[in-house]
């Protein structure tokens, strides 16, 4: 659910192994090649993350620094998402990848890393996930901005929820 600024800002150390959590408190401004805050003061977060993510990640960073060593990179700051190449990746090799794996396992559409963001946010909410949760999770400005890009899933979800309070009110009823 992070935005790409805010993936090409992380660093290692805001990645909390033992807690299970990633610290996004900044971004990187592709243009000015450095630091830059986050889009809002609700995008300064703390993300909690799976097991499985954790294991992948460490294994990925095990991986990175042999590279890194071996090749003798030394990196200004050490980020997670690094090009031994190029330095930081960018929007376009990112979706292309994105791209080449959605062929690769023969999806009919691709999807962006922008749309992992909202495939992010549309999972949680139709999986009961809390919409402020969600928000916040998102570091969205305001509940009102989740509300109205995802206005779509809520009208389904609240479909769902019209056929849940009848089944509830009709079990009451007739007891």
């Amino acid at each position: 659910g992070m935005r790409f600024s805010e993936l090409l800002g992380l660093t290692w150390d805001n990645v909390d192994f033992e807690k299970g959590q990633i610290y996004v408190k900044r971004t990187w401004d592709i243009y000015k090649n450095n630091f830059a805050p986050t889009k809002n003061d609700q995008s300064v977060r703390f993300l909690a993350v799976d097991s499985s993510t954790l294991q992948v990640m460490t294994s990925y960073k095990e991986q990175q620094e042999k590279l890194l060593k071996r090749l003798e990179i030394e990196p200004e700051h050490p980020f997670v998402f690094y090009n031994i190449k190029n330095g930081l990746i960018t929007n376009n090799s990112l979706n292309k990848q994105l791209r080449n794996m959605c062929k690769k396992l023969g999806f009919e559409k691709t999807i962006t890393c922008h749309g992992l963001r909202h495939t992010h946010a549309s999972t949680m909410l139709y999986k009961g996930i809390n919409i402020l949760y969600v928000s916040k999770r998102l570091g969205h400005s305001s509940l009102n901005v989740t509300m109205s890009v995802y206005s779509h899933i809520l009208k389904e979800l609240e479909e769902k929820d019209n056929e849940n309070i009848k089944k509830i009110f009709s079990e009451i009823n007739n007891k």
